[in-house]
């Protein structure tokens, strides 16, 4: 006890008589003043750094890469991540660090997901944000959007779009336009996580009372339960969701650099060539690069003259076409430019016809109604050409640059099916075309006639393709059963394409209409032995002599010189057989 006194009077105990004493509590203070100034100096800096936009894509660069390089392309290039992400105020402060806790725990553990899922679930709503910089209810009218295209041909042609966006805004009581639905206090409820499939809208009326909108096909999910807890306010995001992590198709950025001069055209065939060393995505950036690099050996054995006249052009190309590697190629985190939807306009994903053209109002006063999905109540073209004064553009043909017209007999269902590959000798789509929905395609494509084809011309045979259509089904041929002949071409029936395996009838009938409306049909012809001949492109007719009932009974086993029916046939009954094989008239 004796030692522990001891140590506490030489070493602990407090006598400020002491000189030694004196300088151990002056270094302490000293150094306590130090520390603490350092501290906080360095505490500052670093929650000022942990706000730059370098923090958020470089320090975590695999996982964020995508992101960060989208980023510096965009339009906020300049604008701090955390003035969208986090905004004003300490409550969305505390917030965004504890999400950020979990977030660093997924990346030390390798669980983070691929691609970074969106839409963001705590994103905070816009108008807090957005509209810190952005005001919709500004009005804005319409503004005037020209879009230029180059084609892949040797000249790469340019085409032109001059596309006039009703964007509008105002306040709430005279909104219209675009930005009406921001203006306005709207509601949805969506039904799915990325918010693409939205089965209900409600709109405040200036009476007072709520107009509903619902998905007829998605009602039964619609529940007071589910849109008291989920239903969301529309706000600047729920379209304009990929206002800065934007990623652009090569085609697209290819046609910018073309625009811009970045890219000379006077290349032969550089479209073309940038969208094969890029389309589909490379594996990893250095194959995209390596893809690129190829376009001089193109230049070199197939134009020598080129090659050796304007190497400056084919250098700066070579440069531009790798920055596009840079902006379109992301295989460690999966992301490519048809990984997120993209809801403004209706191009990529169905955008405006989540709503438009697909919700009715169960409203009293307006019960039935439908969204309306008409082009010009959100847009409409200009020619790029001048038009004589009093001269009409005919109501068909598109305007010089535009999408081409969809004939007036042909069918506005299924277009990938035949598009989608160049079936049928149908135009093949475009590569940013290929995730567009039919909706996408009515859109822009209008339903008519190519200009200089008389409408009133009928076909020479109803089985002859309509111009510019598909064949159509022959007036006396059946349209049920399609695929019993013609999944496998039995019976001479043409054989259809494996893109055309798994549709029922209803698909056929959608695209191939009923020949007869203004179009002559040839009849079964008589033989001498009273048999009927089958249509061209149809199955064999039923004799008028012939009975229609028990088929089985001679053509399951082929008996008495009856032709046995196909093996697909076998639990084929009578009705089904009348189906396809029509009566002959005596």
């Amino acid at each position: 006890m004796r030692f522990l006194k001891e140590i506490w009077r030489d070493y602990f105990r407090l006598d400020f008589k002491e000189p030694r004493q004196r300088r151990r509590l002056l270094f302490f203070v000293t150094a306590g003043a130090i520390e603490l100034l350092l501290l906080s100096i360095g505490g500052y800096r670093m929650a000022a750094f942990m706000d730059t936009p370098e923090f958020c894509g470089e320090v975590c660069h695999s996982v964020m890469r995508p992101e960060y390089v989208a980023y510096q392309n965009s339009p906020h290039a300049k604008v701090d991540c955390v003035a969208c992400h986090i905004g004003e105020g300490a409550s969305w402060l505390v917030k965004s660090k504890i999400s950020g806790v979990r977030q660093v725990a997924a990346v030390a553990l390798n669980t983070y997901s691929r691609p970074i899922p969106s839409p963001v679930e705590e994103l905070r709503p816009a108008r807090e944000t957005c509209e810190e910089c952005h005001w919709p209810n500004k009005f804005a009218g319409d503004l005037v959007r020209v879009r230029r295209h180059f084609q892949q041909d040797e000249a790469n042609t340019e085409t032109v779009n001059t596309l006039v966006l009703r964007v509008g805004g105002g306040e709430s009581d005279v909104a219209r336009g675009i930005h009406w639905h921001v203006s306005a206090r709207v509601w949805y409820l969506p039904l799915d996580e990325k918010r693409q499939d939205i089965g209900w809208v409600g709109v405040a009326r200036e009476t007072g009372k709520l107009e509903e909108f619902v998905d007829p096909s998605r009602a039964g999910l619609v529940t007071p339960e589910r849109l008291a807890a989920e239903q969301r306010p529309m706000d600047c995001v729920d379209c304009h969701n990929r206002a800065t992590h934007v990623f652009y198709s090569p085609e697209t950025l290819i046609d910018a650099a073309l625009a811009q001069g970045k890219i000379d055209r006077a290349l032969p065939f550089i479209k073309r060539e940038g969208l094969r060393a890029l389309n589909p995505a490379s594996s990893h950036l250095d194959e995209a690069m390596v893809r690129v690099e190829s376009i001089r050996e193109f230049y070199r054995t197939s134009y020598p003259k080129v090659s050796q006249e304007k190497p400056a052009a084919i250098d700066a190309a070579v440069r531009q076409l790798r920055q596009v590697a840079e902006l379109t190629t992301f295989p460690e985190m999966k992301v490519g430019w048809q990984t997120h939807p993209v809801n403004i306009g209706h191009l990529q994903s169905a955008g405006c016809f989540r709503c438009h053209g697909k919700l009715v109002s169960v409203s009293e006063e307006s019960k039935g109604k439908v969204v309306s999905s008409e082009c010009s109540v959100c847009h409409y073209s200009l020619p790029s050409a001048p038009i004589a004064p009093g001269a009409t553009p005919p109501a068909t043909r598109p305007p010089a640059g535009g999408p081409p017209s969809i004939p007036a007999i042909h069918p506005t269902a299924g277009c990938a099916s035949c598009h989608g590959a160049g079936l049928g000798g149908a135009p093949k789509l475009p590569d940013n075309h290929t995730s567009f929905t039919e909706q996408a395609c009515a859109g822009c494509h209008q339903k008519g006639q190519p200009a200089g084809v008389d409408e009133s011309a009928t076909p020479t045979a109803p089985s002859q393709p309509a111009i510019g259509g598909l064949p159509k089904v022959p007036a006396v041929h059946a349209t049920s059963g399609c695929a019993a002949c013609h999944q496998g071409g039995l019976a001479g029936a043409p054989k259809f394409p494996d893109s055309h395996s798994g549709f029922g009838e209803q698909a056929c009938a959608g695209c191939h209409l009923k020949a007869g409306l203004g179009e002559s049909a040839p009849s079964p012809t008589a033989t001498p032995s009273g048999q009927a001949q089958p249509v061209a492109g149809g199955p064999p007719n039923i004799p008028a002599v012939h009975p229609t009932a028990s088929c089985a009974a001679c053509h399951g086993q082929g008996l008495a010189g009856a032709p046995k029916w196909p093996d697909n046939h076998a639990s084929f009954t009578e009705q089904v057989c009348a189906g396809c094989h029509t009566k002959a008239k005596s």
